[in-house]
């Protein structure tokens, strides 16, 4: 068991909370753009263009926040084993009907927290990092 718990450790510290890395997250979010939305460039690393694949912030490194890289590399993953499939849900994620439409990439992001906390994987995760900003203090 012990054994079992040095591993899963090992491999949380490489991908739950891991903190962005400008040489190996890039690429694979432009990876992922031109798997998901085939012959469109990508757009550059901040614009809202990213929006089109589900994010929502025009970095969308900050919509993955303390999940770190295995969401990134569950949809990636996703878009090169079922590119197909995968293209369809992006495209049902943007419905006509309001009501039923849903940010994609978000959408997978949130579900891997779920997971994160059905397999007990949430203590694995690093704590969040203190805010810089102060909250303001009213006069």
């Amino acid at each position: 068991a012990a054994c079992w718990d040095e591993a899963l450790e090992r491999w949380a510290a490489r991908h739950v909370g891991a903190p962005f890395d400008p040489a190996v997250h890039p690429p694979m979010l432009e990876e992922l753009w031109r798997r998901c939305l085939p012959g469109c460039e990508p757009p550059q690393p901040r614009d809202k263009e990213w929006g089109r694949l589900g994010f929502q912030q025009q970095d969308p490194w900050a919509d993955f926040r303390g999940a770190g890289l295995l969401p990134l590399t569950l949809l990636l993953d996703m878009a090169r084993l079922s590119g197909d499939e995968t293209r369809a849900m992006l495209a049902n994620s943007r419905n006509s009907d309001p009501a039923a439409e849903y940010p994609f990439a978000c959408g997978a992001i949130q579900v891997t927290y779920l997971l994160f906390e059905i397999l007990g994987l949430r203590a694995l995760q690093p704590p969040p990092k203190a805010s810089s900003a102060s909250p303001a203090k009213d006069d």
